[in-house]
């Protein structure tokens, strides 16, 4: 029995229970669930969601040491480190081409 899939926008706003439901369950010859199955852009949604969760974790580790002051956080200067930036994106860029 498939169930309806969720769009991408409803993917990102619906959590993790509402992923669950564009999920189709591939039955065997037997009728036991065998596997599952998801459209492209329910997973790149999937994906893209399990990211943002992922960030946000990482943030919200990093408050209380952002909070405690740049220097003891030991950020960095973008005027140091901007040309280093750039570098990299350009590689990221011209690897991507």
């Amino acid at each position: 029995m498939s169930k309806a899939v969720a769009q991408p926008t409803e993917f990102r706003e619906a959590g993790a229970f509402g992923m669950l439901k564009a999920v189709q369950m591939v039955v065997d010859q037997d009728g036991r669930p065998a596997a599952v199955q998801i459209n492209i852009k329910a997973w790149e949604s999937l994906l893209d969601w399990l990211e943002d969760v992922e960030d946000r974790a990482l943030v919200r580790a990093m408050i209380p040491k952002l909070r405690s002051g740049p220097q003891k956080a030991k950020a960095l200067r973008w005027q140091e480190i901007r040309t280093e930036w750039d570098l990299s994106a350009a590689e990221l860029n011209h690897d991507a081409v």
